[in-house]
């Protein structure tokens, strides 16, 4: 397998720029998801990768080989590049049986029948589609037909297997099944994988790491964690997960933390790191790091700002039921929040409540 080194790529349409000097590096045989909405450049960046398209500048390297540079002029088509692709369509030629269809990488480079069929015997026996031979594209199922797709792109043992969007057409419950296939069969082959997708939650299950793309720019980079947890900006914390964003300021007294802002509100927070300045920042807080507890109040107050040290108020103003946890929104009289709970708490439209932040995140600016 082998290190995927993007340096300052950029590729332009006309008068859009739809990759803007992206770098990226991709660590041998890991698993990263290039995410953005619709018109970011995640699929065009996968296609200078590829070869399919030409940047306008930048260098593209795997290992020590340098496939494409604007500078010194070099462009390797991309039947040279020793890449696996798979699309979002499969692509899957109708007239040919899966055999076919898996085994026609092999075939277009002359290799021998009975090696093709060994080969691709194995390979369905990988992506757990042995005894399919026969069949034909139109009789398998979308996420069967979608591992025919991967193994007629791992067929070939490439170094690099770029994914675009493999699992949009595909429906929640089966999306999430092959979301594990994939990731199993990746660990078994190592190739170094770059998957592109639109879908948050797709992204933070399958990869090692993620980039996520705005404009034709990668913003932040990083694991699915810490693109999760501490967002660079408020396109990253509204784009990855539902969110919460406080402005204000953070104070310290002993081990108590608060967050004050305009209009003299003043909320604890559990955890919070330090910001980079002491003015006024934007913290991200995420709906499950909002503790909210029942209080003996009435009801009829006004939502505002407790008293007391350990906890602030506010009112239910919705309630949805999701499953396997409850989603409430809450008016604090500066902000509505947005809480997430595990279990039915009991909370109805216009009680009174407490809360506190257990956990909040300061962004950067744009």
């Amino acid at each position: 397998m082998a290190q995927l080194n993007v340096d300052r790529i950029t590729k332009r349409f006309g008068g859009i720029t739809a990759v803007d000097d992206v770098s990226l590096t991709v660590r041998d045989g890991e698993f990263i998801t290039v995410l953005g909405p619709s018109g970011s450049g995640k699929s065009t960046l996968l296609s200078c990768i590829a070869g399919i398209t030409n940047p306008d500048l930048g260098i593209v390297q795997f290992g020590d080989r340098v496939v494409f540079s604007h500078s010194t002029s070099i462009s390797v088509p991309p039947e040279y590049r020793n890449v696996g692709f798979v699309f979002q369509s499969y692509a899957l030629w109708p007239h040919m049986t899966v055999e076919q269809n898996v085994g026609y990488p092999l075939r277009s480079r002359r290799v021998s029948r009975p090696i093709v069929r060994e080969r691709v015997s194995k390979m369905l026996e990988i992506v757990r589609l042995g005894g399919f031979q026969k069949r034909r594209p139109h009789t398998l199922s979308g996420g069967e037909q979608q591992r025919v797709a991967l193994a007629r792109a791992l067929i070939m043992e490439p170094s690099v297997l770029l994914l675009d969007e493999p699992l949009s057409n595909l429906d929640r419950k089966l999306r999430e099944e092959m979301q594990v296939e994939l990731r199993r069969i990746q660990r078994t082959l190592g190739p170094t994988t770059i998957h592109v997708t639109h879908d948050q939650g797709e992204a933070m299950a399958i990869s090692d790491r993620i980039a996520v793309m705005k404009a034709g720019r990668i913003v932040q980079f990083g694991t699915p964690e810490e693109v999760y947890r501490t967002p660079k900006n408020e396109f990253v914390a509204g784009f990855v997960g539902t969110s919460n964003l406080i402005s204000g300021t953070v104070i310290n007294e002993g081990n108590r933390s608060w967050i004050t802002g305009h209009g003299g509100f003043r909320v604890p927070v559990v955890r919070v790191p330090p910001p980079s300045t002491e003015t006024i920042n934007t913290y991200i807080v995420r709906p499950e790091d909002i503790e909210i507890l029942h209080t003996p109040v009435s009801s009829k107050h006004n939502p505002g700002t407790a008293n007391d040290s350990e906890l602030a108020y506010a009112v239910v103003t919705r309630r949805s039921f999701n499953g396997s946890f409850m989603i409430y929104e809450i008016d604090t009289g500066w902000a509505v929040l947005r809480a997430v709970t595990h279990s039915d708490r009991g909370f109805r439209l216009g009680d009174r409540v407490r809360f506190r932040l257990l956990a909040a995140s300061p962004l950067q600016n744009e």
